[in-house]
């Protein structure tokens, strides 16, 4: 649960769900409906799931 945890945390972060979408190359779309809880994050594919975390300090660059 806790790679579950550090990927909410990357979501959570203040920037849109267009920048982490740029910023990582997952579609708007998709990470829109994981913050929305629509798509589980414990169904998330370890892809995914990397793309976030690697990409976590360039994201926090654009939090507000």
């Amino acid at each position: 649960m806790e790679l579950v945890n550090k990927v909410q945390n990357v979501l959570d972060i203040n920037v849109t769900s267009y920048r982490i979408s740029k910023i990582t190359g997952i579609t708007e779309h998709v990470v829109s409906k994981y913050r929305k809880g629509t798509y589980k994050i414990e169904n998330m594919s370890l892809e995914t799931a990397d793309k976030l975390l690697s990409n976590r300090s360039e994201i926090e660059k654009y939090a507000k």
